[in-house]
């Protein structure tokens, strides 16, 4: 794995989200340059190349204090849209098919009404739009069919590799900086979007030339969530069994707080989430 990380896979699971704001800075060997995007085809996925450098974190309730060193990588200029997604996966299933849920959240009650209405999300339908309301084995299923189609190594990336792309040099609460008035500039959040996803790469672009990173959907990350934290933080709230990932980013019905690169959310993985998508990166 490119990332060298505190969290460690627990046999806990979460059906509510919990969000925690973290401090971190980000330091790149050398940036990126404008003629570093490339796009693999058929299926239309144009990827930036992300340089090599540090991501510090800070301690707060969740984890100490490090330093992340990152060795280069591709990552999706975009989030994956609904167009891509029936390219590579047949459809997009637009009612959710709780019965395909393992076994053991099949019982009664072991799906929360919470879990349940966390899991609807939005119905907008479009190509352009960004793919939602999936769960991390989707999004897991999509890169290795998508690695098995084109020939390429394709993955989630870690939450590492995601804040420190999020980032794109800036050491600020936000990759344009500090300054909130600036939020609607850059993303689609709670307070523009209407309640509803949009087309992908309207909004301007990171400095690395990344669209969407803090708005329009979530975004899943291949890190398994380290619950043992947020059981000490939460003792009233009942964590069942399980894996729990971690998705960043804010999305078209969250605040200007939750926009913020350092800001994080766990989920169990087999659970659909919305607004929760993609962005896929590659191996060079």
């Amino acid at each position: 794995m490119l990332e060298v990380t505190m969290l460690h896979a627990s046999n806990r699971m979460m059906l509510i989200f919990v969000a925690i704001g973290l401090t971190s800075a980000c330091r790149p060997a050398e940036d990126p340059l404008t003629d570093t995007i490339i796009s693999d085809e058929p299926y239309g996925i144009e990827l930036v190349l992300i340089p090599a450098g540090d991501l510090r974190w800070d301690a707060d309730e969740t984890r100490h204090a490090m330093t992340v060193h990152l060795e280069s990588f591709y990552l999706g200029r975009f989030e994956v849209t609904q167009q891509q997604w029936k390219a590579v996966m047949g459809d997009y299933p637009v009612e959710l098919d709780w019965d395909a849920l393992p076994v053991g959240f099949q019982a009664e009650g072991a799906i929360s009404e919470r879990a349940r209405e966390l899991a609807e999300g939005s119905v907008v339908v479009g190509d352009s739009l960004p793919v939602e309301r999936i769960s991390w084995n989707a999004a897991e299923a999509f890169v290795q069919r998508l690695s098995e189609r084109t020939g390429h190594r394709y993955r989630l990336p870690t939450a590492a590799e995601w804040e420190y792309a999020c980032r794109s040099g800036s050491t600020g609460d936000y990759h344009f900086g500090n300054d909130t008035l600036m939020l609607g500039e850059y993303e689609w959040y709670g307070e523009n979007s209407g309640g509803q996803p949009h087309p992908v790469g309207q909004k301007q672009p990171t400095r690395w030339g990344l669209y969407d990173l803090s708005g329009n959907v979530a975004e899943w990350t291949a890190t398994i969530a380290d619950m043992a934290p947020y059981e000490r933080l939460y003792p009233d709230r009942d964590f069942g069994p399980g894996i729990s990932r971690v998705y960043r980013g804010s999305h078209y019905l969250h605040n200007k707080m939750a926009a913020r690169c350092g800001y994080s959310h766990t989920y169990h993985q087999a659970l659909p989430r919305g607004p929760v998508g993609l962005r896929v990166a590659r191996e060079r």
